[in-house]
């Protein structure tokens, strides 16, 4: 009651919308970008904007509005929403907004960065091997013996900065590896590698504060029917995806 929410719908294609049928999660299972109201709009970097562009492109019989934010609640998961990039145009327009900065989301978006940092501080991880496409595509052999040399499978192979478990496969030869590496090369320019922890227990917890002041939330385990968490099981089973 004290707020006006403004709803931002970014595409697949990456247009950006705005417009009350956004607001009604019913008429997202339609085209929720042809309904009449939902306008195409774009957040500005300017500072004199501090918000949002209603009709950036207008025609004859159009007018461009200018909607201020005062805060932006991010609700993006993966690339371009989780990975500093969304935020560094916030901060460009010098507009609040909740969640990560643009250093910590970067770097915690990218497996092998987030593996070598908390090294640099002392909490255990998998040890694992970080290539480039292009080392992959360049040194196939040499990729697969490197490997297989430094551990043993099963094994997984990951791209580096993808979430929702999106090209993640878990392989159990040679021929698996290979193929799921070129799955990953297809996501991200960076794969990530790791021998499977076959007999461990998975618990999620997430952390908020800044500076001294940090809080913990309470712990939860995922169920999982596969032999991962996969992406179906993410979002497409219907609940129940939590202990």
């Amino acid at each position: 009651e004290r707020f006006e929410v403004v709803p931002i719908y970014i595409s697949r294609e990456g247009k950006w919308f705005t417009g009350e049928p956004l607001a009604d999660l019913e008429n997202f299972k339609d085209e929720v970008i042809s309904y009449r109201g939902v306008t195409s709009a774009v957040i500005s970097p300017s500072v004199q904007h501090h918000g949002l562009i209603i009709n950036p492109v207008t025609g004859r019989l159009q007018k461009t509005e200018v909607k201020r934010l005062d805060v932006v609640f991010p609700a993006i998961h993966g690339s371009h929403g989780e990975d500093g990039t969304l935020q560094g145009l916030l901060e460009l327009a010098d507009i609040p907004y909740v969640g990560c900065g643009v250093l910590s989301s970067a770097l915690t978006n990218d497996k092998g960065f987030t593996k070598d940092m908390l090294k640099q501080h002392g909490v255990p991880v998998v040890d694992g091997l970080v290539f480039t496409r292009s080392d992959w595509l360049a040194r196939r052999e040499e990729v697969l013996g490197q490997i297989t040399s430094a551990m043993k499978f099963p094994i997984f192979v990951k791209p580096a900065t993808l979430g929702s478990s999106i090209g993640v496969g878990r392989t159990e030869d040679e021929a698996m590896l290979a193929m799921a590496l070129d799955i990953a090369a297809s996501f991200d320019r960076r794969i990530v590698v790791e021998p499977a922890m076959t007999s461990s227990v998975e618990i999620n917890c997430a952390v908020m504060g800044y500076g001294g002041r940090v809080e913990a939330s309470v712990l939860e385990q995922p169920v999982s029917w596969e032999e991962f968490l996969t992406y179906e099981e993410k979002y497409m089973r219907g609940g129940g995806g939590m202990k």
